[in-house]
């Protein structure tokens, strides 16, 4: 049984400045890549762990720049820096 952790992406870019943040702008060529509709912000506070078995669908994919400035959001969020 394979998990998989799951952040939340909201369409509230109030708190996109704060470090547990990404801001996913919808007008930048890498934000063009991942499959969203509008400008966003990925919330790396609230973590989940689902198995892999349970996600129906994906909706896009983070470019690797967008995954790494994620990757980073989330140590912070876990105090790992």
């Amino acid at each position: 049984m394979k998990n998989t952790i799951l952040v939340f992406i909201t369409s509230n870019v109030s708190r996109a400045a704060e470090p547990t943040q990404v801001l996913v702008d919808i007008q930048s060529p890498e934000a063009r890549q991942s499959g969203l509709k509008q400008t966003s912000v990925i919330s790396c506070e609230n973590i989940l762990t689902v198995v892999q078995g349970d996600i129906l669908r994906t909706i896009g994919h983070l470019p690797d720049t967008l995954m790494q400035r994620a990757d980073l959001a989330l140590k912070e969020s876990l105090a790992l820096t």
